[in-house]
């Protein structure tokens, strides 16, 4: 009985731990597009102030500029660590964490024309359900 309890808690946290990695790259990316939109704006403005600078555009460019080095700082911050990859998300696919991983991909929309990701992920969802129940109603003195 106990042995049940332990693998219940064991899939309980590698779904968990799946859900917040696929959540995690997802923010990551979203991070990535809105800073490439930023220095895009930001490199259309420095094209304007130089093509024809004034004294007006001088003094609207500063607090743009500032506002884009405190965004650019804060990225910075988000990106110390580095983005998560596929490559760990299908490993934690395959420890347990199919379930939850396949799952939030459906409910954010997400990742749901990766062909490895839609074909390995509900392959695992079965061979976990298959693995629970043969280990559920094994007879084995180990887990009764």
């Amino acid at each position: 009985m106990a042995i049940r309890i332990v693998l219940i808690f064991y899939l309980l946290g590698v779904n968990i731990f799946g859900i917040i990695l696929l959540f995690t790259q997802k923010r990551d990316l979203l991070l990535q597009a809105q800073h490439r939109e930023q220095a895009s704006a930001n490199n259309g403005i420095e094209e304007k102030a130089d093509a024809a600078p004034s004294e007006e555009d001088e003094s609207k460019d500063s607090p743009v500029q500032a506002e884009a080095d405190t965004l650019k700082k804060e990225m910075m911050k988000d990106h110390s660590v580095r983005p998560v990859k596929d490559v760990i998300i299908l490993t934690v696919a395959a420890l347990g964490g199919a379930l939850g991983i396949y799952i939030s991909m459906l409910l954010m929309k997400y990742k749901l024309k990766n062909a490895p990701f839609m074909i390995i992920l509900p392959t695992l969802l079965g061979l976990h359900v298959a693995a629970v129940l043969l280990l559920w109603n094994i007879s084995l003195p180990v887990w009764r």
